[in-house]
């Protein structure tokens, strides 16, 4: 299915997740901590996407986790690509992670204003949840 017209049958949304994550490499995952979002393992290396625990400081490394709506078909083609051209207009890097209904980006903190704009001037509805 086109995105144009997955587009005709649904709003697209989007919705950032409350605190902030890390995207590092772990030597072992044994600990499987609630805090994790996703853990990637690839070959020799293991990638950890974990919420960080409240701070009073900013971390450089810190990102905010944005997930999209509706759950997505398989057959979808051009979703990340919509999205992607979005965000690299407004020279927003991102980190991308697909699960089987749906895709999440992660960004850094100090670009999230500049991504939910430009999310919502490309056709995303914010949904607050």
């Amino acid at each position: 299915m086109k995105l144009a017209e997955f587009k005709e049958k649904v709003q697209l949304g989007f919705h950032i997740k409350d605190g902030e994550y890390s995207v590092h490499n772990e030597a072992e995952a044994d600990h499987l901590s609630p805090q994790i979002f996703a853990l990637i393992r690839d070959g020799g290396e293991i990638t950890v996407i974990e919420k960080l625990p409240e701070s009073n400081g900013a971390r450089s490394d810190a990102m905010k986790l944005i997930s999209f709506t509706p759950d997505l078909p398989s057959d979808l083609v051009g979703f990340l690509l919509h999205i992607a051209e979005a965000l690299a207009k407004e020279g927003v890097p991102i980190f991308v992670v697909s699960s089987m209904t749906t895709d999440h980006l992660l960004v850094q903190t100090k670009h999230l204003d500049k991504a939910r704009r430009a999310l919502k001037k490309s056709g995303f509805v914010e949904n607050l949840q």
